[in-house]
């Protein structure tokens, strides 16, 4: 942060005007005089229009941040080489919104008077007049003022003229050190060893310091030979290392105060390991940890959403009561007359997927497909039908699930399930599932175009993502894209299909069709390749923004279905 030079020019300044008696034609009898002139517009403040770059030359007229001021001896002084343009006065005085704490006034003042006690003698109580909050020194007739987040100074000093001397959080580093420390240390989490790389994941220090953290940093060291990566969130990724190689890795966070001490450290040992996608893996070491419990205000009743994933033997356990723990939309509502309620959910997913290259329909009475982190579960098809030639959409049923064709939830207007922002709605039994994107808890991952972020765990124990994957499915270091499904509408109608007057083409599941290579996933919204968590390459599948949204089906071996209760009613 840059400390300001106006204060040291001050003293210097009010020395010279005691010397030559000039003192003595400061403000007379504040702090009536005082209140008048903050109120006025005797101020060094002007139209951006005057400062010229001849008038920048000759020095009488100066930027101070976005602001063009009369250039008072004090001002041009201390900002001289410094602000001759906008721009450079600009960088000087501004800084990112979020990087540091709101710096209470009084703070600020009683730091003046303990620091340059000289020019502001005694402590003084706080005054106010219009918008400014100042305190008055009749000892050497200075009023230093604060009014809508910037600092100004006004006595003899200023040749008494309201002086611009900064924004007050620009002082924050000054008054108040202890906010502007750099972070503490991560906690380092598993590492995950890849084909020449590893995946080092971590999680956020206690907060230390109101400035923001930038980027992490992640130092893998073997012998003499060491690589850094960094990156704005968990997990980092490591490239080249050598494979069979021990790695000594820590993570560091950074600031804009620096760089904050280093994690403990975890060891991984990076291998060729197999092709992604072929044989088994093990997810062991990623997302073992997961445990969530708090108060969802948004939920009829305030309910509390409690999940905990862990991973034991061979198995990753899921225990969870299916409250969302993000904002829902209302339930019930006019489309949908459910409301949501606390559910038993338990599930039991294998730690060692195995790819089958076979493709085995979920959801429903089929088996729950997957699970998000937060314990909600998948369920992208409805119990929605229509019966065949229907001619009106009276024939038809958003529950029981007893016609031959299935309505969609995501592709059609026609046919109401009051489905919130999170493309998600509750069934009938009270349970909030999921038919698209989990809006909602991407957000609170901090899931972006930025990075590949990991929601979920489908039966055969694959990952699932949110819409982002590599533009190369085995290189890290290739662009990110968003991922789209491989269905489109058929061109071929059945003869039975319901009238396109009654539901247009897309409206039912029996409107679509894989077209292998129309997309970037297969049937199953899959595909293998490298992702942060498995820098050696897994198969995982995707929630999309295009059909079928959330996969109707897994290519691994499924050992378990999880659910830990009958398959409620869909809807």
């Amino acid at each position: 942060m840059r400390k300001f030079p106006y204060w040291g020019l001050i003293a210097s300044t009010a020395a010279l005007l005691v010397a030559c008696g000039g003192a003595e034609n400061g403000l007379a009898n504040p702090p009536a005089a005082v209140a008048l002139a903050l109120q006025s517009t005797a101020s060094t403040a002007v139209d951006a229009a005057l400062c010229t770059d001849s008038a920048l030359a000759t020095g009488a007229y100066q930027w101070v941040g976005e602001q063009c001021t009369l250039a008072s001896a004090l001002l041009a002084a201390s900002s001289s080489g410094t602000t001759a343009t906008k721009a450079q006065a600009s960088a000087l005085s501004s800084r990112t919104t979020t990087s540091l704490a709101s710096l209470d006034a009084t703070a600020f003042f009683d730091w003046a008077e303990g620091t340059y006690s000289p020019l502001f003698p005694g402590h003084k109580s706080n005054l106010s007049t219009g918008s400014f909050i100042y305190r008055y020194y009749p000892e050497t007739q200075i009023a230093l003022g604060i009014s809508d987040g910037k600092v100004y100074g006004l006595g003899p000093v200023t040749g008494n003229v309201l002086a611009l001397l900064g924004n007050l959080s620009d002082f924050t580093c000054q008054v108040a050190p202890n906010l502007c420390a750099a972070p503490g240390a991560p906690t380092i989490g598993a590492a995950t060893a890849g084909n020449g790389s590893a995946s080092i994941a971590f999680t956020a220090p206690t907060a230390s310091s109101s400035l923001a953290i930038t980027a992490y940093t992640a130092t893998c060291t073997a012998g003499t030979a060491t690589k850094t990566t960094s990156a704005t969130a968990s997990p980092i990724v490591v490239t080249g290392l050598t494979n069979g190689s021990s790695y000594s890795c820590s993570v560091t966070a950074s600031n804009a105060a620096g760089t904050g001490s280093a994690s403990s450290a975890v060891v991984v040992t990076p291998t060729a390991g197999t092709t992604p996608g072929a044989g088994t893996g093990t997810t062991a070491g990623v997302e073992c940890g997961y445990n969530y419990s708090a108060v969802n205000k948004s939920t009829l009743g305030s309910l509390t959403s409690t999940a905990s994933w862990v991973c034991s033997g061979t198995a990753r356990v899921l225990s969870a009561n299916g409250v969302p723990d993000h904002t829902v939309g209302t339930f019930p509502n006019s489309n949908n007359p459910n409301t949501i309620t606390v559910q038993s959910v338990a599930a039991s997913y294998t730690l060692a997927p195995t790819y089958s290259g076979t493709a085995t329909a979920l959801g429903g009475a089929a088996g729950t497909l997957g699970y998000v982190l937060n314990g909600v579960k998948i369920d992208a098809g409805t119990a929605g039908t229509c019966p065949a030639n229907a001619s009106s959409t009276s024939s038809c049923s958003l529950i029981g699930n007893s016609g031959s064709w299935s309505i969609e939830a995501l592709t059609q207007t026609v046919f109401k399930f009051g489905t919130d922002t999170n493309n998600a709605h509750v069934q009938p039994g009270g349970a909030y599932h999921y038919h698209g994107m989990p809006e909602g808890f991407i957000t609170l991952r901090g899931g972006g175009p930025t990075k590949m972020t990991l929601i979920a765990w489908a039966a055969d124990g694959f990952p699932i993502y949110a819409r982002y994957g590599y533009s190369i499915a085995n290189n890290a270091s290739s662009a990110l894209k968003v991922m789209t499904g491989s269905y489109k509408l058929k061109t071929s109608i059945s003869a039975t299909r319901p009238a396109a007057s009654v539901a247009p083409l897309g409206t039912f599941a029996e409107d679509w069709e894989y077209s292998a290579g129309s997309g970037d996933l297969d049937e199953c919204n899959g595909r293998s390749g490298v992702t942060p968590e498995f820098p050696g390459g897994t198969y995982h599948y995707f929630a999309t923004d295009t059909y079928p949204f959330l996969q109707r089906c897994v290519k691994g071996t499924v050992t378990t279905t999880g659910g830990g209760m009958p398959p409620p009613p869909r809807g």
